[in-house]
């Protein structure tokens, strides 16, 4: 049983799933269990094959504010836009099936987010060995885009995600500007989400309460990236569009540029290849100074990549990277234990 049409909730919390029957009791527990009760619960089953969507069901028919989205695979980025399709709120958040909140998850953002166009919490990061660690940003209000994307860096030096799933959104601003999730990439789609939720916002309030507990991924990951170059690529785009100040956009350039220049290096050219490349001639070539890994393939190639022309960056790459496993053959080699005379 749905919540009639006519009524519209404050808070629509949109719940990504897939193959999520060990966590899924845990996190739709803590929804329910909220001090602010004026909230809808969309659960989006992506998929599952296991019995991630029979819960779903036991929660739906108990809890009349449940409505369920059962659709085919299509990643967690697919799922939150469908549920953002149903949702009615006046304002939006994320929760993953894996992850959990406390009881004034809710209702502490709705004593913050007033006049605010989002509202930011801090997080309890639990890693997979059970133990927790709570990581707060500093309390404020930023009324310049300046000013946001220095939260965006604090957050960065912090280790906290950049993430929908601790923020809340006002749902007419992403009506308005068409904001929906990238559904091409399934890494760091949250921070491409916030990035390009951020200019369009008059202020933005970050508080240190955390009530989200996030829970570190092991080795296993449901979702996986198939072209992370292209994901780092637009995530450095996206910071460059938050700010004018050079200094900021330097330092949240520098969020990325290591993990692009990476990417580029293990890419497997394929049919996008030349506009991967001329993306990363704009974006990043004038800039490889700026890059901080000391690794022995990042240092070459900044010294090699000279010009930004497409077929001479993917040509470097591939060299450097090409020398680099050669040396790499070259120093094995030389490891073996010499055979006894």
């Amino acid at each position: 049983m749905n919540k009639p049409d006519n009524i519209i909730p404050t808070i629509s919390v949109i719940v990504p799933i897939y193959n999520a029957e060990k966590t899924l009791n845990r996190c739709l527990d803590s929804l329910i269990n909220q001090t602010f009760h004026d909230y809808e619960l969309i659960l989006v089953n992506d998929g599952s094959t296991d019995a991630s969507l029979d819960i779903c069901h036991q929660y739906a028919s108990l809890y009349p504010f449940i409505s369920i989205i059962d659709q085919k695979n299509g990643g967690v980025s697919a799922a939150r836009n469908a549920g953002m399709e149903m949702a009615k709120g006046t304002f939006i958040t994320f929760t993953d099936a894996d992850d959990e909140v406390t009881p004034l998850y809710l209702s502490t953002f709705i004593n913050l987010i007033d006049h605010n166009d989002l509202c930011i919490q801090s997080i309890m990061q639990i890693d997979p060995n059970g133990h927790l660690q709570t990581t707060t940003l500093t309390k404020q209000t930023c009324t310049t885009q300046n000013e946001m994307a220095e939260v965006i860096i604090e957050a960065y030096y912090q280790d906290i995600p950049i993430s929908a799933c601790n923020s809340l959104f006002r749902h007419d601003i992403l009506e308005r500007h068409h904001l929906r999730f990238d559904e091409n990439i399934h890494v760091c789609e949250d921070a491409d989400f916030v990035l390009r939720y951020l200019p369009h916002c008059q202020s933005v309030l970050v508080t240190s309460q955390a009530n989200y507990k996030y829970y570190s991924p092991s080795h296993h990951k449901t979702y996986k990236e198939p072209n992370a170059l292209r994901t780092s690529l637009k995530l450095i785009a996206d910071t460059q569009e938050l700010t004018d100040d050079k200094t900021l956009q330097k330092a949240l350039r520098g969020l990325y540029l290591d993990w692009c220049i990476e990417e580029l290096l293990h890419y497997t050219p394929n049919e996008e290849a030349h506009t991967l490349a001329a993306q990363f001639g704009r974006l990043c070539q004038p800039y490889l100074s700026e890059s901080k890994r000391p690794s022995f393939r990042h240092r070459l190639f900044k010294h090699l990549c000279i010009s930004n022309n497409p077929p001479s960056i993917l040509s470097t790459a591939k060299a450097v990277m090409a020398l680099y496993h050669f040396l790499q053959f070259l120093m094995l080699r030389n490891r073996k234990p010499s055979s006894k005379a």
